[in-house]
């Protein structure tokens, strides 16, 4: 699944048992890291999180929303379901800026 790239938003399976809910989800990791293993790094997109400095807000498809980046997650790249589009240049500069904040010292 070489066709992930930084930025898109993708249904996932968070929850890994056969029944698990998808959630939209921005994928967030370089192709060094998804076009070479197995897995993908990403953060949920959820419309009723408060606002707040590390949920940049966006808009898909006409609705807001927001990335949740506290709950980045790494998965397995099988629990990609479908792609749903991408978001701008703007918000993922935004959010990766948030990402490096977060985890500087």
């Amino acid at each position: 699944m070489n066709s992930l790239k930084r930025g898109d938003i993708w249904l996932v399976r968070l929850d890994p048992g056969p029944d698990g809910m998808a959630q939209p989800c921005v994928v967030l990791s370089p192709p060094e890291i998804h076009d070479f293993l197995d897995v993908v790094t990403l953060a949920p997109l959820d419309p009723h999180a408060a606002p707040a400095g590390f949920h940049p807000a966006i808009e898909i498809f006409g609705t807001p929303t927001r990335i949740v980046l506290e709950q980045i997650s790494s998965v397995a790249k099988r629990r990609l379901i479908s792609r749903q589009g991408a978001v701008g240049p703007k918000a993922l500069a935004e959010a990766l800026s948030v990402c490096r904040a977060m985890f500087a010292d």
